[in-house]
């Protein structure tokens, strides 16, 4: 995992907590809070947070002081001493696993590093024996050691004698730049073996573990092991290995692991990026402002993002400012109150100490050429607030640079509304204080609902979310930061732009989803892509491969067990749901994105291919053309989203009844399993459709064994293969046809649910 520069620091100026915050909003940021995973999440293989993964060890085993020490807190630095728990407390869930050393690379010359820093460290693995001891085996490993670990698939076969090590996984924190690599091995076994015990050997998966130390820890053991040794017996080694491998991909790391992702990604899904105002150019980079306009220590942080920009020769034409109200005291007088007195009652300042040259937020002011107008009342800003979401979005933000200059520089009321006319005149937007009323009174449901959406986001303002316009990567910052600090961000977000995704190496945060190739290849945000899943990560990882040379299947990858008519099986509507509800609202969300990526002209037309009652689309804009195609006239007819109904079977004759270049997009969902002739048939969804336009094949794990091909069944616990052979359709269906195919994670959960994965393509 690349370290990235932890970001928030603010030259000990804070933030301001709003009122009744539970803390955290310094100018370093808030904590995660922490909490504890419980061992029924740890049979279901899922991950836990990173505090609740912190909070696992002292509570297991009677670790020396040492050992406490090293197991860290929440949020340790990157380069310093080891950092929170990469893996809780468990046993691995195969049948033996083998470990090495730890080494680390530096991440632009991949050369190897050696961290004089920790000469007795190098594998984080910490395990507990048999007297209830944890044990750091770095302490009793050398660099050619291999540790050799028995799993809850090796308690199983032998009937309890050899038993799964407990352990946890220590992060062993690298120094920026650094790449961190341990090679593991999982041993499972043959794929289709069950976890089972050997005969007569009366093991009972109702007591499967006794620990040798008595008393609570004895308890505390079996709470953890005997959920996933019970989660493993009787299932097969191949669907083990994909719930275990589809839980390890998504453990958390970097950004992920101390809780700034998930706020990046909420924060993100509450501000969401959108096209810039009518006759404005986009920017490449977006910084949205969550703040109060009554609050000096915003007004400075927005003093000093400004000398950010121009510090780096940016304007208006290349950073979008958008303002969001997170008020600080949201029950203050409307009228306000009298400096003196609210310092007094507040800070227990006098009027006289508050306005000294060497206060320190005037020190911060005089710095940028500036000081805050000694005279002036705390007013409530909601007004204020009300005139800014009144104008036209592109009238905001230089509105509100302007009425928070005339408020703390000028010290003019601007909860007056005689005051905000003037301002707004001055900049030439409104000069009639009926209208302003007026459009005032209709901005209030805008403010409000903005304020509730931000207030449970934001503990303290300034806050600031800086993103490559196009992507949507970027930063999370906290509080009125330097200059410099803030040129730092803006450098390394603009730096990041048109760098494949993820943007890792730049430490950026990831909005929701993925950016994935639309129509005619367009980047498109799909919400629901699983950026660290299997399907996902292959997907970035063959981008610009063609496929295999040659076409790599034979006639019987394509036999199935039932060779009956296919007609027979569908001659009656089953009206069957093929994925769970979850997996269908996700790829119902992942079909709005890719929809909504076809330029705007004509109606939009869409094909769905093997299709049935459903199709799973979202609403749809008026005048679209959806034509479905499949086996069971009753079942198309009870499709809702259906404007035209054609009756076939693609096993048959794969051709479609459609002319050359009908369609924006074609789909086919859930029935890729069961086609005989692929190759065929996606030389036909090539030719129908336009150029630039969109192939998506969506599949899950589920499917009715008797009609499924003989390939597909071979690889149907297998997302990353299952994605290979959909790959190679459009390799040679037809050859050279295609270009931007790619694979995205689509499951709405990692291991519990339907899994759904796309393969995607584009015309050529």
């Amino acid at each position: 995992t690349h370290s990235a520069s932890s970001r928030g620091r603010g030259g000990g100026i804070c933030a301001v907590e709003k009122a009744g915050s539970g803390g955290g909003g310094g100018a370093g940021g808030g904590s995660s809070a922490g909490g504890g995973g419980s061992a029924a999440e740890l049979s279901s293989m899922r991950t836990h947070s990173a505090s609740s993964r912190a909070a696992k060890a002292p509570d297991i085993a009677r670790a020396s002081e040492a050992e406490r020490g090293a197991s860290g807190g929440e949020g340790a630095a990157s380069g310093g001493g080891p950092e929170s728990f990469w893996l809780p407390w468990h046993i691995d869930p195969n049948t033996i696993s083998t470990l090495t050393g730890d080494s680390y690379f530096d991440f632009d010359t991949s050369e190897t590093i050696r961290l004089a820093e920790y000469p007795e460290t190098g594998l984080g693995l910490v395990a507990l024996n048999a007297l209830g001891d944890v044990v750091h085996l770095s302490r009793h490993i050398d660099e050619g050691s291999l540790v050799v670990m028995m799993a809850a698939g090796a308690q199983v076969h032998t009937g309890g004698l050899l038993r799964g090590c407990m352990h946890a996984v220590q992060r062993e924190a690298a120094p920026r730049g650094a790449s961190r690599i341990m090679y593991y091995q999982a041993w499972y076994g043959p794929g289709d073996h069950k976890f089972a015990p050997p005969p007569g050997s009366g093991y009972s998966t109702a007591a499967t573990t006794e620990a040798s130390a008595g008393g609570g820890l004895g308890r505390r053991v079996r709470s953890v092991v005997d959920p996933i040794v019970n989660a493993v017996h009787g299932r097969t080694q191949r669907t083990v290995l994909l719930s275990f491998r589809r839980q390890f991909q998504r453990l958390s790391a970097g950004n992920e692991a101390d809780g700034s992702q998930a706020r990046f990604e909420a924060l993100a899904a509450a501000l969401p990026l959108a096209e810039p105002p009518a006759g404005q150019p986009p920017a490449p980079l977006t910084v949205d402002v969550m703040t109060d306009l009554s609050c000096p220590l915003a007004y400075l942080g927005l003093k000093r993002l400004s000398a950010a920009i121009a510090s780096l020769g940016l304007d208006a034409t290349a950073v979008r400012l958008r303002f969001h109200p997170v008020f600080v005291n949201p029950l203050m007088d409307p009228d306000g109150e009298e400096m003196g007195a609210y310092m007094l009652r507040r800070r227990n300042l006098s009027l006289a100490e508050y306005n000294d040259a060497a206060y320190p937020l005037n020190v911060a002011a005089a710095a940028l050429n500036f000081s805050y107008a000694k005279g002036r009342r705390v007013i409530h800003p909601r007004r204020a607030h009300l005139a800014v979401a009144a104008a036209a979005e592109r009238d905001r933000a230089p509105l509100y640079a302007a009425l928070a200059r005339a408020y703390f520089e000028e010290g003019e009321d601007i909860s007056d509304v005689a005051v905000l006319l003037r301002v707004a005149a001055a900049l030439g937007f409104e000069r009639d204080e009926l209208r302003l009323r007026r459009a005032m009174d209709g901005a209030e449901g805008e403010l409000s609902r903005a304020s509730r959406r931000l207030d449970p986001l934001v503990d303290a303002v300034p806050h600031f979310l800086v993103r490559e316009s196009a992507s949507g990567s970027g930063l999370e910052l906290h509080g009125p930061l330097e200059i410099a600090e803030f040129a730092d961000a803006l450098r390394t977000v603009r730096d990041a732009a048109g760098t494949p995704p993820p943007a890792d190496g730049f430490g950026l945060q990831q909005p929701p989803g993925m950016l994935l190739p639309g129509f005619g290849g367009e980047p498109t945000r799909v919400p629901t892509a699983d950026r660290r899943g299997g399907a996902s990560i292959v997907g970035l990882s063959l981008r610009g491969w063609e496929g295999p040379g040659a076409w790599p299947y034979v006639a019987g990858d394509f036999s199935r067990e039932d060779e009956a008519d296919d007609a027979i099986k569908y001659a009656s509507p089953s009206f069957a749901s093929h994925v769970d509800a979850a997996a269908s609202a996700s790829l119902t969300q992942a079909y709005s994105a890719y929809f909504g990526s076809v330029a705007a002209g004509s109606p939009l037309a869409i094909l769905d291919t093997a299709a049935s009652w459903t199709s799973h689309y979202p609403p749809l804009p008026a005048g679209t053309r959806v034509a479905v195609h499949g086996l069971n006239a009753q079942e198309l007819a009870a499709n809702g989203a259906a404007t035209e109904v054609a009756v076939g079977d693609l096993n048959k004759d794969p051709t479609l009844p459609y002319t050359d270049g009908e369609f924006d997009v074609v789909t086919n969902a859930a029935s890729i399993a069961y086609l005989t002739r692929p190759r065929e048939l996606f030389a036909e969804v090539h030719r129908v459709l336009k150029p630039g336009g969109l192939a998506l094949v969506s599949f899950s794990n589920r499917v009715f064994a008797e009609k499924a091909t003989a390939l597909w069944l071979s690889k149907i616990d297998e997302d990353v293969a299952l994605c290979s052979v959909v790959r190679a359709f459009f390799a040679f269906g037809p050859a050279g046809g295609w270009r931007n195919v790619s694979s995205v994670d689509l499951s709405p959960h990692p291991t519990e649910g339907d899994p759904l994965w796309m393969v995607t393509a584009v015309k050529a």
